[in-house]
């Protein structure tokens, strides 16, 4: 995906809870976006998780369930605010049906 300067919201889902929750990002997509989710800093449930639950979050509790290494925190999709396009997606609820 190419740069399309348009802010985005993932779509999160919690393989433990089946909780799924949006976070709209205020950023823009750029051509390292797709590393910065799949492989990068935003990857790992110990980053995932301040997403997804933000302030309901309990860093002392939830880091040792959510660590950097689980993958409970997957993404269903991202997608662009301004076109509803998907942007990303890890195999979630499309793939599910």
């Amino acid at each position: 995906m190419t740069d399309n300067g348009d802010s985005y919201t993932v779509h999160f889902r919690d393989t433990l809870t089946g909780d799924t929750r949006a976070w709209r990002s205020g950023m823009s997509w750029h051509e390292s976006s797709e590393y910065l989710w799949g492989e990068g800093n935003y990857s790992d449930d110990c980053n995932r998780v301040l997403f997804m639950y933000g302030s309901d979050c309990d860093p002392k509790q939830d880091n040792k369930t959510y660590n950097c290494a689980s993958e409970h925190i997957v993404i269903d999709k991202i997608v662009c605010d301004k076109t509803g396009e998907t942007l990303y997606s890890e195999g979630g609820e499309d793939d599910a049906n």
